[in-house]
């Protein structure tokens, strides 16, 4: 059977010195990826890329050229802006600057690699459970081969009150992989910004497949914040999955913005009674970008609810597809859902596609979707530029707004981060 493998010889990382439950994932999670065909394009999650393009490749590691912290980032804990900032430098190696609110509260952050050797107590009874070998083919190559990553475990009733920033500085050139796991204990609360920088410059070099694990426990508060600001030639693979307990909140807030082309595919799981889950998306497409998100929200309790707001904003011959589905099981009933995607486009080369997908399997329930797609109202712009503004300006001015309309839904700790990352993507529109 051709697989569609580049390269199947086993990696590295199965020889090396490594716990054993650990390992003996890995290897099951290898011979998944080996022996699974290349997924199909007919189903909704392939449609719009080529698999082929985030096949195994080798890891690189020749080439890896370390980066020290930026300075900007390692300021933020003595300037008081962040509660914790881990930075993962392109070579492997982790820098954990902790601020004494965090240490007060018991906060886990560091090296993936360190925390399966040294609590095994906090990951094994996590890792690959959410996004295990059986996920999907590179799923089950992520688990197999990663050989670095960030830990952050917070403790039950741990209340940070400034954001845990998360940095993966990704290498130039090569197929890396990397893991991050999550886990927010009950009764606690934080925000996590999870930042993917760096990358190539020249469009097909790198090959990122990321895999993110968050388990929020018994009602618990967690905004979380993933900003894809990867170079322009950056090809990234990610898989997020968040797991909601009981009374569990979270907001998941997703910025793509860099790359050249991004596949992800996130998802909320309501496992609780009274879970909450609300993802937002943000995707600016310039150039020829190509950006392909699918969403999922899993009911699998009563009284749940979900809301996913996702805005795309493209220009030149960019091209961005949104697959948003609900499923919502037998025992979850009185549960709500809804999901919205909203496309304003800038040109007539750009590609854009809205797809809901919606399974419910019992009656006690409310869902709802929506899609729109379309240029700036010519009448607005006739308005500005009666008002003295400039048609290119008054462009600019109508997708501040439509991006605002969305970012005022966040909370004020989520808002501002994501409204400096997407006012300097606009800013460098033509």
């Amino acid at each position: 059977m051709n697989n569609g493998n580049i390269d199947i010889k086993q990696p590295e990382i199965l020889t090396i010195d490594q716990p054993e439950w650990l390992k003996s994932i890995r290897e099951e999670a290898w011979k998944k990826y080996s022996d699974t065909p290349l997924p199909g394009r007919v189903a909704q999650l392939w449609r719009f890329t080529d698999p082929e393009k985030f096949l195994y490749i080798g890891n690189g590691k020749n080439e890896i050229v370390s980066r020290e912290i930026p300075e900007k980032v390692s300021d933020e804990i003595s300037s008081g802006k962040s509660s914790v900032v881990v930075y993962n430098d392109p070579a492997g190696s982790v820098t954990v600057l902790m601020s004494e609110e965090a240490e007060k509260a018991g906060v886990i952050a560091g090296n993936i690699n360190e925390a399966v050797r040294n609590r095994k107590d906090l990951t094994e009874p996590y890792l690959g459970k959410l996004i295990g070998s059986g996920f999907g083919k590179f799923e089950a190559l992520n688990l197999a081969v990663w050989d670095s990553g960030i830990f952050l475990y917070i403790p039950p009733k741990a209340v940070l009150e400034k954001p845990v920033h998360l940095i993966n500085s990704i290498p130039d050139t090569g197929s890396f992989a990397l893991r991050t796991l999550i886990i927010s204990d009950k009764l606690s609360e934080a925000t996590v910004i999870d930042d993917v920088i760096g990358g190539s410059d020249k469009a097909g070099s790198d090959n990122i497949n990321i895999v993110t694990e968050v388990f929020t426990g018994e009602a618990s508060n967690l905004n979380y914040i993933n900003a894809q600001l990867l170079n322009g030639g950056g090809r990234i693979f990610h898989t997020y999955r968040n797991r909601l307990a009981d009374n569990a909140k979270t907001v998941t807030a997703i910025a793509g913005l860099g790359g050249n082309v991004t596949k992800a595919n996130y998802g909320g799981l309501a496992a609780g009674e009274g879970a909450e889950s609300r993802l937002q998306g943000f995707v600016i497409g310039v150039k020829k970008k190509h950006f392909d998100h699918y969403t999922v929200h899993d009911h699998f309790a009563q009284h749940t609810d979900s809301n996913m707001d996702f805005r795309v904003v493209l220009t030149d011959k960019a091209e961005s597809s949104c697959v948003g589905r609900i499923n919502i099981e037998h025992e979850a009933l009185y549960s709500t859902a809804y999901q919205e995607n909203k496309n304003l486009v800038l040109s007539p080369k750009c590609k854009v596609e809205s797809i809901p997908e919606l399974e419910i399997k019992t009656d006690e329930v409310r869902c709802s979707h929506g899609a729109t797609m379309g240029p700036p109202d010519r009448d607005q712009i006739f308005y500005l530029k009666s008002r003295g503004i400039e048609e290119k300006e008054a462009v600019k001015l109508l997708t501040e707004g439509f991006m605002e309309d969305s970012l005022r839904q966040l909370p004020d700790n989520v808002r501002y981060i994501l409204t400096e990352h997407i006012s300097d993507f606009l800013a460098e529109m033509d």
